[in-house]
């Protein structure tokens, strides 16, 4: 992260939005490249979300990806999320999924800007109820089999597991999914993408093959790094 973007980021956490919005005006003022300005975006998109300002935050997140070139749509079909999640099994082929922990390190400095800004309003597209939610969530799963993983993978890997239990209604593969999130947050030391990764797993999808008793614990585990890494979204769970 950019020096000029901690203070930003500690206004955020410290819940003070207005000095927030100044910080951020003042890096986007100052930033060279749509690039630099990347996390600012996603500051103001954690902001938008904790206020509860959810259709905000999207139309923060969808206007910065078209930005970085990728073609949205703000009300997509069932049509066009089975069209992504076909192109995944497709990927995937006849290997395990449990293998794709041992992808490489993502490392295009574009894509990876399209999985930070798409990542950011995940959250709110799934509190709202948002159609954007499967659809972006595929969108980053096929970026990550196709470009490599990165810390965020895990959580996108996580997201795809609940798509696949509810619209694909396969268990069986949810887990899969749900596992190996947690494999790539392990294998990368992504502490601050743990938090999401444990709470879907922990109130999402273990449940559905496993005794109650194994997903609290995950749970509380989420809590307490979500407290140590400042994820108030997590802690707020």
């Amino acid at each position: 992260m950019p020096a000029l973007d901690y203070p930003a980021e500690l206004a955020y956490l410290c819940g003070d939005f207005e000095a927030m919005e100044h910080l951020i005006e003042t890096v986007m003022a100052s930033a060279n490249s749509l690039l630099e300005k990347v996390n600012v975006y996603r500051i103001s998109i954690q902001a938008k979300t904790a206020e509860n300002k959810l259709i905000e935050a999207i139309a923060i997140g969808t206007q910065l990806l078209q930005q970085l070139g990728v073609a949205m749509t703000e009300s997509p079909t069932p049509a066009d999320v089975q069209q992504l999640i076909q192109e995944i099994s497709e990927l995937i082929g006849d290997r395990n999924v449990e293998d794709f922990v041992h992808l490489p390190v993502m490392t295009d400095a574009n894509k990876l800007a399209i999985i930070q800004a798409a990542s950011s309003i995940m959250a709110a597209a799934y509190i709202c109820g948002s159609p954007l939610f499967p659809l972006l969530t595929a969108l980053l799963v096929k970026l990550s089999l196709r470009y490599g993983n990165t810390g965020i993978s895990g959580y996108n890997y996580a997201c795809y597991s609940m798509v696949v239990c509810n619209l694909l209604q396969d268990v069986n593969l949810a887990t899969q999914f749900s596992q190996l999130a947690l494999n790539v947050v392990l294998k990368l030391d992504a502490k601050v993408t743990k938090p999401e990764v444990l709470i879907i797993l922990g109130a999402f999808i273990r449940h559905r093959k496993s005794h109650i008793k194994e997903t609290l614990p995950l749970l509380s585990q989420s809590y307490a790094i979500a407290l140590e890494v400042g994820h108030l979204q997590s802690v707020g769970h």
